[in-house]
């Protein structure tokens, strides 16, 4: 049976997880069209998503020319001026080009023509999305944005819109902007709005260096979701939007995303039936404000360092330099000693207790993690194999049952460790863990130090109120040490519950990374609250983590009942149709992953599709397909007569010897309606120029091992590339034109998509393959 103590400790810590688990979900609520012209209205926003999201719009089609005249329209219909930017553009984060068409309008200020403020979202989208949400939602939202400003008196600064193509390609608009567009001088700072998913809360996730003075305006905003852990993390992934070509600007910038219902990204569900209004509002009414905030501050802004920063509940974001992370991880090591000492002269065999509590907890977490990590892929395992599918990866039931398991772990952990130390013993030691993270991450990580050194603090503070209550019959009864204990209780949970959240199974997959940090995360928090635990448990403390097990099968159960493959949690299956003028036979391929008993793909290849494992060890007539699709991994193709016979080209323009050396200039042409020719070589083949801009490859992400670019969208007059390779080489060439869909003569006839099942990315496509030898091209 329960104590009161017990049943009301159980209400309040489930009271306050359930709002902090709401609040990290929770979006304004949409603003109608008939506010007042000042305020920022998603609906008046929405408007402009409808128009633009009615197809998908990669760049170079005739729909991303309609989005494009659509959005000119719009700004010139708000009296402005827009301009379009048309060059070529190469990449520095990737071996890609284009011939972009940037859309800009400034917006002057009370002083026009000086430093401004530049806004920034693109305009294109993936060949197999509508793109509602990314990036229609930024360029509706910076539309809206606009029509806002100009409704009020002028700011005190200019303000750039910036619509850039081709981000979808490599970044391609924002890198003309930095290269080439003369206002890119008078950027003093950036905001950058993107998507990675339909639906949430606009987080800020990623800032330039020295981010100190931009996260100070941004603590002015009301309900900003932010954190230097994001920022930290961020930087880690090999993720890029405009921001990473923007940044050379040098130039303080804060950029902003909703990743909810990742799973449609990019999908043919990113469209405006599945778009958040609410996640459209929270993100507009931040660009908005941050406008004001900018525009009327002294710009440029001045230099300071990074800070470490936070989001709280009431509170908004609190920031300081990240210059004070050590000291205060030190400040509160200190308390934990000062607290130690007290234990130590109030319990018996503290050195036991005190190594038992370290080992526990540091034993509790790597067990937890290690176990959700097998359980978060045995989830999406199970649901591949029966065929369930349904985002396993993604749903928060699952998540949820993790973090119950990771929670019974926890509470195992601590009964065990019960019967042989004190309660006071044992946290002191989980304490010395936590001070130890504090201390290192402050080190190593100061982004991410805040999540231990404040929730510490808290809990130091609390338990020397506890220890200072000595004539009280119960220290932990007295009114000091109640709300010190629950303040510091919900300042842990306000700190790490939203991080657990969105962590795992959020904005990391429950079968990687997102499990193991609920795992490690939840045993950590739990023996931070340890008190609590010894409160629910009383003397029946195995009962407690039993029940909270319960708790977690029975969320696990629900998961295997009712999580499907559905229109808001869809499947994503591709086919390409493969041809090259070299062969009798043209191919229907996909990936080997895909061909699962009753699945579109399967449908779609028949019933005996040829299997290749690996390119390396496919039959020398078949490696082709794979080197046309740059795939290493494993094929399902199955054979066609082949109906299509043309290919892309290249021409030797010029060609000349530098020393040992030989340059070509090479003119690369594909079929009408290509969207992107992928040009792939030798590996001592060297680019070295785009229509004539020269290639940087020093900022790649992924540097290619041998000669590789991308071209968007190549017009019908082609594009010239300069390679340099030894003068005794022959160079061998492969060239891979893609378009959208499936040819409409030559394939079979392809199966409906059924309900749930979509085309992501790339989407179905047609890709014309040759191969060229350089050599009998070459003058001698």
């Amino acid at each position: 049976m329960s104590t009161p103590t017990q049943r009301w400790t159980r209400f309040g810590l489930a009271l306050l997880i359930g709002a902090l688990l709401l609040r990290s979900r929770a979006t304004p609520a949409p603003v109608p069209s008939s506010a007042p012209p000042g305020e920022f209205s998603s609906a008046r926003a929405m408007v402009h998503v409808r128009a633009m999201a009615e197809r998908p719009h990669p760049s170079g089609s005739a729909d991303h020319a309609r989005v494009r005249e659509y959005v000119l329209a719009s700004l010139r219909a708000l009296a402005l001026d827009p301009q379009v930017q048309a060059t070529t553009a190469v990449g520095t984060r990737s071996p890609a080009a284009a011939q972009v068409q940037n859309v800009l309008v400034r917006l002057p200020g009370r002083v026009p023509g000086g430093k401004a403020l530049l806004i920034v979202t693109h305009y294109d989208g993936v060949p197999a999305s509508p793109a509602a949400g990314d990036d229609g939602a930024g360029a509706g939202a910076l539309l809206e944005t606009l029509r806002a400003l100009g409704a009020g008196a002028p700011l005190e600064h200019d303000v750039i819109a910036l619509f850039t193509d081709a981000e979808e390609m490599g970044l391609l608009g924002a890198a003309a902007f930095v290269r080439e567009h003369p206002w890119a001088k008078d950027v003093a700072i950036t905001t950058n709005f993107e998507a990675r998913g339909t639906e949430g809360r606009s987080m800020m996730f990623e800032t330039g260096a020295g981010n100190l003075d931009a996260v100070r305006v941004l603590s002015t905003l009301d309900d900003v979701t932010a954190g230097s852990l994001f920022v930290t993390i961020y930087r880690a992934l090999p993720n890029d939007t405009d921001l990473s070509e923007l940044s050379l600007l040098g130039t303080p910038a804060l950029n902003f995303a909703f990743i909810g219902g990742v799973e449609r990204y990019h999908t043919t569900h990113d469209d405006v039936a599945h778009l958040s209004e609410g996640s459209l509002q929270h993100s507009g009414a931040q660009m908005l404000a941050l406008a004001r905030a900018f525009g009327n501050r002294p710009l440029p802004r001045p230099t300071t360092g990074d800070a470490i920063f936070f989001d709280l509940p009431f509170v908004g974001i609190v920031g300081y330099p990240e210059s004070w992370g050590v000291p205060l991880a030190l400040l509160v090591a200190v308390l934990v000693g000062a607290l130690l000492v007290l234990t130590a002269r109030r319990e018996s065999h503290t050195a036991r207790g005190v190594t038992l509590g370290a080992i526990g907890i540091l034993a509790a977490a790597a067990l937890a993690a290690s176990v959700a990590a097998t359980l978060g892929t045995g989830i999406v395992a199970l649901h591949a194999a029966t065929g369930w599918d349904g985002a396993p990866q993604w749903r928060a039931l699952y998540a949820g049952a993790i973090a119950l398991t990771a929670l019974a772990m926890a509470a195992a952990s601590w009964a065990l460790a019960r019967r042989w130390s004190s309660a006071p013993a044992l946290h002191a030691g989980a304490l010395i863990v936590w001070a130890g993270l504090a201390i290192v991450t402050a080190q190593l990580l100061p982004g991410t130090s805040y999540l231990f050194t404040w929730p510490l603090a808290a809990v130091a503070v609390a338990a020397l109120v506890k220890h200072a209550a000595r004539g009280a019959r119960s220290a932990a009864e007295t009114p000091s040490a109640l709300v010190a204990g629950w303040v510091a209780t919900a300042l842990a949970l306000a700190l790490l519950v939203p991080v657990i959240q969105m962590t795992g199974g959020y904005s990391l997959p429950l079968d990687g990374v997102g499990a193991i940090a609920i795992g490690a995360l939840v045993p950590l928090l739990a023996w931070l609250l340890a008190p609590h635990l010894e409160s629910l448990g009383g003397d029946r403390r195995w009962t407690s983590a039993a029940r909270i097990m319960i708790g977690s099968l029975v969320l696990f159960g629900a998961g295997a009942a009712t999580v499907r493959r559905s229109g808001d949690h869809p499947t994503a299956e591709n086919l390409t149709y493969v041809t090259t003028p070299d062969a009798d036979t043209a191919w229907l391929a996909a990936p080997i992953a895909a061909l699962r008993t009753a699945s579109f793909t399967a449908a779609a290849l028949g019933p005996s599709p040829r299997l290749i494992a690996t390119s390396a060890n496919a039959d020398s007539s078949l490696r082709w397909v794979s080197a046309a699709l740059g795939s290493s991994g494993g094929l399902a193709m199955r054979g066609l007569a082949r109906t299509i016979t043309d290919a892309p080209a290249v021409a030797v323009v010029e060609d000349s010897l530098a020393g040992e050396r030989r340059l070509v200039t090479l003119r690369f042409t594909a079929p009408p309606g290509t969207l992107a020719l992928r040009v792939n070589g030798d590996a001592f083949v060297t680019l070295v120029a785009i229509d004539g801009r020269a290639v940087d490859g020093s900022r790649f992400r992924r540097p290619p091992t041998a000669l590789s670019i991308a071209f968007a969208a190549p017009p019908d007059s082609g594009f010239t590339a300069v390679i340099g390779f030894p003068a005794d080489s022959a160079v061998s060439l492969r060239l891979s034109a893609m378009s959208a869909g499936l040819p409409a003569t030559g394939a079979p006839p392809i199966p409906a998509r059924p309900a749930g099942v979509v085309a992501k990315g790339s989407g179905d496509m047609t890709v014309r393959y040759r191969r060229v030898e350089l050599r009998s091209l070459v003058r001698p």
